[in-house]
């Protein structure tokens, strides 16, 4: 459940309360300094940089921080050449719980992950 747009997460309903933490992206000075670390607005290309596996998740159902954040850092990941596994589920919110079968194939996929890129890696 990343923050991942730097630039954006004000104007998502939970995050107006972090622009005491983050900085105020509408200030052009803070916004200076939240572009020079934003996730999404800092991928290289493949052809530039080799990332790490990189597993990305989030809710549909996610209230503190909206899914769009997780989304649109995939899209970029790939659009840039890089391949993140992504998988929004649709049950739970911030904390990832949700129904039986979610939480279960939550475990399960990171465990995979795990074991993937650290026995393959």
């Amino acid at each position: 459940m990343p923050v991942i747009d730097m630039t954006r997460f004000h104007t998502f309903p939970s995050g107006m309360a972090w622009v005491d933490e983050y900085g105020d992206p509408e200030n052009s000075e803070d916004r200076a300094y939240l572009l020079g670390y934003s996730p999404l607005h800092n991928i290289q290309p493949a052809s530039e940089i080799s990332y790490p596996p990189t597993y990305i998740e989030s809710s549909s159902n996610d209230d503190r921080v909206h899914p769009s954040h997780a989304r649109r850092f995939a899209l970029s990941l790939e659009e840039a050449g890089h391949h993140p596994l992504f998988h929004e589920f649709g049950s739970g919110g911030h904390g990832g719980r949700g129904n039986s079968g979610e939480q279960a194939s939550r475990i399960a996929m990171g465990y995979s992950f795990l074991r993937q890129t650290i026995m393959d890696g």
